[in-house]
């Protein structure tokens, strides 16, 4: 689903939680007419294979984690 702007100012203030959008932290800088921008950070936790997940279970020893120094960058590619 896209959201303008005026989208996501609306879907923020919805009272029902399953229709409401939480973005934290939210700047409102980073409100776009398209979209809004999101920042990373520079740890990323990467699958070293395909896995079923179960919500709630530790996945820890399936993964890698990969950090990046300021500057430095990492291609995101589907699935990963």
């Amino acid at each position: 689903m896209k959201l303008s702007d005026t989208d996501i100012k609306d879907y923020m203030q919805r009272q029902d939680p399953a229709y409401r959008l939480v973005i934290s932290p939210y700047d409102e800088r980073s409100l776009q007419p398209n979209g809004y921008d999101i920042h990373l950070g520079n740890t990323f936790k990467v699958w070293r294979e395909a896995r079923i997940i179960r919500p709630g279970e530790d996945h820890s020893e399936y993964m890698d984690e990969i950090v990046r120094e300021e500057g430095e960058c990492l291609t995101l590619y589907p699935g990963m």
